[in-house]
């Protein structure tokens, strides 16, 4: 005797994961921030809301944690006041989005180069292969300032270098820094 086949209804559902361990994350802050607010909470309660907080990093990148960190170390020095209604994530977005700002500005005024072209290429999806597309990084390369370039290099390196080095030191830092979404130089 054959048993009948059952007749199952399957279906799938799929969960968001990130958006759940985002807003995990959200509470904990959340939980942190009530925690150390409230002068009636002992420096032991504070730490295991930091500790328990800190346990929800796992899900960021290492980049992004490195901003959280900062984060919380301005708020535990009075530095930032934490606004309402905005979330942990979008202040790691924002000092993210800062730090980005910045490398950008020092490379193009460490190096003399067009701001406005650097940010302009660094929003492009730009690869090895298409770098160049139009000109664009030669463009880039054309509006360095040879002397601001020597002097970088010359210092780093603690020797006179050849101007045909620094511009080919040049093109290969400003290809990776465009290439790799930025970096502190």
């Amino acid at each position: 005797m054959t048993t009948p086949p059952y007749d199952i209804a399957g279906y799938l559902t799929e969960i968001d994961t990130g958006k759940i361990d985002i807003d995990y994350m959200n509470s904990h802050f959340e939980i942190y921030m009530n925690i150390i607010n409230n002068p009636e909470k002992t420096d032991k309660e504070k730490e295991k809301a930091l500790k328990d907080l800190h346990t929800t990093f796992a899900m960021l990148s290492a980049e992004d944690q490195k901003y959280a960190n900062i984060f919380l170390r301005e708020i535990q020095s009075g530095k930032v006041t934490v606004e309402k209604g905005k979330t942990f994530r979008d202040y790691i977005t924002q000092y993210k989005t800062a730090a980005k700002d910045d490398q950008i500005q020092i490379m193009a005024t460490t190096f003399g180069l067009d701001e406005t072209k650097l940010r302009s290429m660094m929003k492009l999806q730009i690869t090895e292969h298409n770098i160049d597309e139009f000109n664009r990084f030669t463009a880039l390369m054309n509006t360095r300032d040879k002397a601001k370039s020597k002097a970088y290099f010359d210092k780093k390196e603690n020797a006179d270098i050849p101007m045909k080095d620094v511009n080919m030191k040049l093109d290969e830092l400003l290809r990776n820094f465009i290439l790799q979404g930025g970096f502190e130089i």
